[in-house]
């Protein structure tokens, strides 16, 4: 999710440009250089703000991604299983490998987060997770979205607290 930004020599900035509501600031403290209709510059960062805070909530967050791969159970590394299918040596090697970076990885996430409450929401969807879905490749992409959820968590805490120009994640 992220703010329209009108790149320069495009048609969009050249009509933003004309129409005068181009914000011409190297780094714009909004996020964007677009200056909005019918709402202000506050009005818009602040609904940026609230809907980022909104989809990176935890339990909306998680919900996202177990309506994928735990609702849908969308499949990982489709051409592989059909070659590890006859290759069952490569594929018990590989599926070690895939173990250990996935409870490494959520291992990592655990130590490293300062958030007692997060580190409950993480462990708890993790392990429901693990019990849905014990395929290495599959269990491994969840724990990466730990770590993303985590980067995001902080990504949003940083825009609300407002210490600085606001940052588009575009």
């Amino acid at each position: 999710v992220g703010m329209l930004s009108a790149i320069p020599k495009t048609p969009l900035h050249e009509r933003l440009r004309a129409a005068g509501r181009l914000d011409e600031a190297e780094d714009p403290r909004y996020g964007t250089n677009v200056l909005p209709l019918l709402m202000s510059r506050d009005e818009l960062s602040d609904g940026y703000v609230r809907l980022m805070a909104d989809l990176y909530e935890s339990s909306a967050y998680f919900g996202r991604v177990d309506d994928l791969y735990l609702n849908a159970r969308v499949k990982i590394d489709g051409a592989w299983q059909a070659y590890a299918s006859a290759h069952p040596w490569i594929r018990a090697r590989r599926n070690a490998v895939l173990w250990l970076q996935s409870l490494a990885l959520f291992a990592r996430l655990l130590i490293k987060i300062p958030e007692p409450a997060l580190r409950r929401i993480y462990r708890r969807r993790f392990l429901a997770f693990l019990r849905a879905r014990p395929e290495p490749q599959v269990l491994r992409v969840y724990a990466l979205k730990c770590a993303i959820h985590w980067h995001m968590h902080v990504f949003v805490r940083t825009l609300e607290s407002r210490a600085g120009p606001l940052v588009n994640s575009y």
